[in-house]
């Protein structure tokens, strides 16, 4: 009786304060470079575990799934979701939305079947596609879109950061109507998204060819925005400066307004568009700016980014507090030969799409960027230091093929 009893005292129970602590530890805890896990990340299935623990455990283990698993690749996934947030838990006795809080979000669910990889085996979509023929164009699957605008129309009050990664080129302005429509709809109903990563195109929306707004317009609150391949028009820098939180803007190979993106007056533009929409606050209608800090970046291949040096004592004029600033970021190192092998289209869609799921693209773009500013003015005798980024570090490789227009 004696040794029974020894035996049993010593077996102690943790607190549920404790293990719910150790449950949380799962996630990382930096905001700044969170991940959006896929559901094969360890991490997810840990969490997806630990829901059939125990009724304590479910709900921390559910709102950690809600805030960093929201992974969206399949029209399955989709269609599965949608029930999901439209019924209350068993066990919470609350919707989703209203139990778990703010949300991030990684939407691909209408893709080729061979989509553009990624070199993020872990987290990024998986070259590996479903067997199931899903139709040769799949922006055109009306269902589909049908329960993709109510996910998002459900999704409004909690989303904060929206990864989209669908080919929405794909659809035609003008036949298309009813299609864009719906998706239109879903996409001005999320007011409460911060944060935007467009990565196959600029978020097309557009039910004309020409002239119509941005569907980020109608987010108030966002401050971050990234777009592929945008075109650098007026309308553009219209769209932004209606946004009156946003704060940075990257742009990955965009097309420039004219023949070349050097030539492009970015600070200028923008100057004039934030006074044309803020006219109570701005007293030299544009020619000088007077709005808040403001990042734009340009991201692309190292001999495809823009010169600026012709515009820099332009620029001094019309920015002379340095508030607005224009960064270079090189998506690949100059002799990476598989980004080349890619070619720039897939290799820069990788690198946007891979940064944004790993949590990273804000701070890698702040990271690499260069910026735009005079040129150093050296004293006599005065040496400058030989910091070239584009190192060729393939001691003894032949490049006898360098001279192709791959590049």
């Amino acid at each position: 009786m004696e040794a029974k009893h020894t035996v049993s005292s010593i077996i102690t129970r943790l607190p549920i304060e404790i293990i719910l602590l150790i449950v949380e530890s799962l996630v990382p805890q930096n905001d700044a470079t969170r991940p959006i896990l896929p559901a094969l990340h360890p991490i997810t299935k840990t969490l997806l575990s630990l829901t059939r623990v125990s009724k304590a455990i479910y709900p921390t283990a559910c709102k950690l799934i809600w805030q960093n698993c929201l992974y969206l690749d399949t029209k399955s996934k989709l269609r599965k979701f949608r029930r999901y947030i439209s019924k209350k838990s068993p066990i919470t006795g609350r919707l989703p939305c209203d139990a778990y809080g703010s949300a991030r979000l990684y939407l691909n669910p209408l893709r080729y079947k061979f989509d553009t990889a990624s070199t993020y085996d872990t987290i990024s979509p998986s070259t590996c596609r479903a067997s199931r023929r899903s139709g040769r164009y799949p922006m055109q699957d009306l269902r589909t879109i049908y329960i993709l605008e109510d996910v998002l129309i459900t999704l409004a009050p909690v989303l904060k950061t929206l990864i989209v990664d669908m080919p929405l080129r794909d659809i035609d302005p003008w036949e298309d109507v009813i299609i864009l429509k719906s998706l239109r709809q879903g996409f001005e109903a999320l007011v409460n998204v911060e944060e935007l990563i467009s990565v196959k195109d600029e978020l097309y929306l557009g039910e004309s060819a020409i002239g119509q707004y941005q569907v980020f317009t109608k987010w108030p609150k966002l401050r971050r925005l990234c777009l592929y391949n945008v075109m650098m028009e007026e309308q553009l820098w219209k769209d932004m400066a209606s946004c009156p939180q946003l704060e940075s803007a990257v742009f990955i190979r965009p097309d420039p307004s004219d023949d070349d993106l050097s030539n492009d007056d970015i600070k200028g533009e923008w100057a004039r568009a934030w006074a044309t929409a803020n006219p109570r606050d701005t007293k030299r209608d544009g020619l000088v700016y007077e709005g808040p800090k403001m990042a734009i970046a340009f991201c692309n291949w190292p001999p495809y980014l823009p010169d600026f040096n012709s515009m820099i004592p332009h620029w001094q004029e019309v920015d002379p507090d340095n508030k607005i600033s224009v960064l270079n970021v090189a998506t690949h190192a100059r002799y990476d030969r598989k980004a080349r092998k890619r070619g720039p289209i897939a290799s820069c869609q990788d690198w946007v799409r891979d940064h944004s799921l790993l949590g990273t693209i804000w701070s890698e773009v702040e990271r690499k960027g260069q910026p735009v500013t005079p040129p150093i003015v050296f004293e006599e005798g005065q040496v400058e230091e030989d910091d070239d980024e584009w190192v060729d570090d393939d001691d003894g490789a032949d490049w006898t093929d360098d001279d192709d227009d791959s590049w």
